[in-house]
């Protein structure tokens, strides 16, 4: 029995194909003989078929009608034009016949296979569609047509010595390939989240390559986003022409990867001053890498990445040394107004600011709060315009200040100012007492300036910042006997734990929350009004004229920001007091109230337990409910003649009560609690 695509080598045909089509039996019949056929026979069971031999066809087609039990065709007998004949025998040698192999069976290698086989016949890319093998007895040819005894393709007439003359290592190259496609990869992703982490820093803290006056000009546009789009790109492109093996384009986009390396290197030459390093760690390539890639391509004719990976890789990371010490003794950045320098490192005790570094005048100095500086004298630059410092006061150790002949800013009492902002840059820790006249003091002026003891507050002087004396906690006393003062902003004195006394002109007209936080040591206050304006309107339940407002409480209710040791309150200027005022002030042992009051609110001394003495006057009508519950130390209190009305509760457990003073007549005063009639002293 005979099987299709089996070659008989001492037999002069062979079956290519069989087939069966509506009990039709087709037979693809090819030769395998340089010998002119007249005819052949071949037996389908007990049938014998015979049938001429048309040698000016490639195959030959018979078409045989079978039954549903049919069996395969099998060779009988071949007839040559000389007489002579030739039996089928099945002890002949076979040998299987492959079928030609796609050309995408290569997979990518298919673009290197092409190639190689275009380049050595100088033919036409497109007609390649199968791959070329060659056998024993027979030979595919790159068209698709197997030829046996015959050097020639009857198809394409290409020339199989030709074909086979070099063998090309698909393998290898599929395997180079490979190494080539990762490193592409990587070079993508690289540059891809460098450029996405460019735009989200750039976002928010500007470019962290280039300084801030070279961000928005063409060159830092160019430089940090359309730079980082086209090394993208053409990672993209080297990705790409590795798969397919375009040679030249992936040579070419190479070197234009390699000469972005050059420019970004001669880049760091004209900016050596950058904090960053982004562009030596960007790929991790130096200018030498260029020289091996052109040494190892063109003399030796190497792999140039698998040469130079580890030297390139080496020599990246010598340059980041080398750089990172060049500048180690400085964190700078410039702009078009110089160097911006960073003291993150000095410790001198007498600190020069230089003029300038590598040609570059030095501008501006930064100074950390979490580092702990030793200096005592301060020496100005004339270039120095600014000092970026959390706090005057952090240079805890600074005595000595020389300004030179400095332009920017200007010293008095041992303060420097910035000229134009009127800022407070430094303070020597010499100064203890000090007079103040600006018209204001800035925000966070003088917070933490632990040596303070004595301010003088001068008549110029119309606002006191938030936070301007805040943690001058060995101030005793502030002096505003001479200041005309309208605004005093939240927390200006927060934490000036060894303020004992403090007196505030009749010119205040605000007062922000908290003025007073953290003064523990506090003992009395005389203060124009209570809470953030004078609250001389009828509406008492809307009221925050409550004490502990100016302490940092947000509520009446939160008495506790009070300190402990005030004993003495005095105010002077108000028509008014509203409700739950002195809610709960438990150590206050003496109130004040010197101005004309026209009204008093439900509860303002509730609950005052250690209240002595209370001093009032003016026209108020009403003693309204509650307004003493709860005094227990008070013994005695006055009331002017116009009170006409004591309503319930109001001097409920006041225990120590003895007597009530009433300037009026006392027949004519109405008191609903009974009880306390017999305290009520008429006078």
């Amino acid at each position: 029995m005979v099987n299709s695509n089996v070659l008989y080598p001492e037999f002069p045909i062979y079956f290519g194909d069989i087939s069966v089509n509506n009990k039709s039996l087709i037979i693809k019949i090819l030769k395998n003989s340089k010998k002119d056929i007249i005819k052949y026979s071949l037996r389908i069971q007990d049938k014998l078929y015979v049938f001429d031999f048309d040698n000016s066809k490639k195959e030959q087609i018979v078409t045989i009608e079978i039954d549903d039990n049919y069996e395969n065709p099998i060779f009988e007998d071949v007839w040559f034009s000389d007489d002579e004949k030739i039996s089928f025998d099945n002890n002949m040698e076979e040998i299987h016949i492959v079928r030609p192999r796609s050309i995408h069976s290569f997979g990518l290698e298919r673009y290197y296979y092409k190639r190689e086989i275009s380049k050595r016949l100088n033919y036409s890319k497109k007609n390649i569609k199968f791959i070329a093998e060659d056998y024993d007895y027979y030979w595919n040819c790159l068209c698709g047509n197997q030829n046996i005894n015959n050097d020639i393709c009857e198809c394409c007439g290409l020339n199989r010595n030709e074909i086979f003359k070099e063998k090309i290592n698909i393998e290898s190259e599929a395997k180079d390939r490979r190494g080539k496609s990762k490193i592409a990869i990587y070079y993508f992703f690289l540059i891809f989240f460098s450029l996405a982490f460019d735009l989200f820093y750039t976002s928010f803290y500007g470019s962290p390559l280039f300084p801030n006056y070279l961000n928005n000009s063409f060159f830092g546009v160019f430089n940090v986003f359309i730079l980082s789009i086209i090394l993208m790109l053409n990672a993209i492109l080297m990705f790409y022409s590795s798969q397919t093996y375009k040679k030249e384009l992936y040579t070419c986009l190479t070197i234009f990867h390699f000469g972005i390396i050059i420019y970004l290197n001669i880049i760091m030459i004209f900016f050596p001053l950058l904090v960053s390093y982004a562009y030596f760690l960007y790929l991790m390539f130096d200018i030498v890498s260029v020289f091996i890639f052109l040494f190892s391509l063109k003399v030796f004719k190497l792999d140039y990445l698998r040469l130079s990976k580890g030297i390139v890789a080496l020599v990246g990371f010598v340059a980041i040394i080398i750089s990172m010490n060049r500048f180690s003794n400085y964190d700078i950045e410039v702009d078009d107004r110089g160097i911006y320098l960073k003291e993150n490192k000095t410790s001198e005790e007498n600190y020069y600011i230089k003029e300038e570094l590598n040609g570059l005048p030095i501008t501006r100095v930064y100074f950390s709060k979490d580092k702990n500086y030793n200096i005592k004298t301060f020496n100005f630059s004339n270039n120095l315009e600014e000092i970026i410092i959390p706090y005057a006061s952090d240079l805890s150790t600074l005595e000595d200040i020389n300004l030179n002949n400095n332009k920017f800013f200007y010293s008095l009492n041992g303060v420097v100012y910035n000229k134009k902002t009127d800022k407070v840059v430094l303070i020597s820790n010499k100064i203890n007492e000090l007079e103040l006249n600006q018209e204001v003091i800035l925000a966070n002026s003088f917070l933490g300036a632990k040596n303070l003891k004595h301010i003088t507050i001068g008549p110029n002087v119309k606002k006191i910042g938030k936070n301007a004396f805040e943690k001058c906690i060995y101030l005793e006393t502030i002096d505003f006997s001479k200041s005309n003062v309208e605004t005093i902003e939240e927390k200006a004195f927060k934490d000036c734990m060894s303020l004992k006394s403090l007196e505030l002109p009749i010119s205040t007209t605000k007062m922000g929350s908290g003025v007073l936080e953290g003064t523990y040591s506090l003992k009395e206050i005389k203060i124009p009004f209570i809470g953030e304006k004078r609250e001389n309107s009828d509406n008492l339940s809307s009221s925050r004229d409550f004490l502990c407002y100016m302490f940092g409480g947000p509520m009446y209710s939160y008495y506790d920001f009070i300190p402990a040791t005030l004993k003495k309150i005095e105010i002077y200027d108000i028509s008014r007091i509203h409700n739950v005022t002195f809610y709960n002030l438990e150590n206050v042992e003496e109130i004040t109230i010197s101005s004309d009051l026209r009204d008093l609110g439900v509860r303002s001394f509730y609950n005052c337990k250690k209240l002595k003495n209370v001093n009032i006057k003016g026209t108020f009508t009403e003693i309204y409910e509650s307004m003493f519950e709860g005094c227990e130390s008070l013994t005695e209190i006055k009331l002017p003649s116009t009170v006409k009305k004591i309503d319930k509760n109001a001097f409920k457990n006041c225990n120590s009560l003895t007597k009530i003073i009433y300037n009026g007549n006392k027949e004519s005063l109405e008191v609903e609690d009974k009880d306390i009639l017999n305290l009520i002293i008429s006078e």
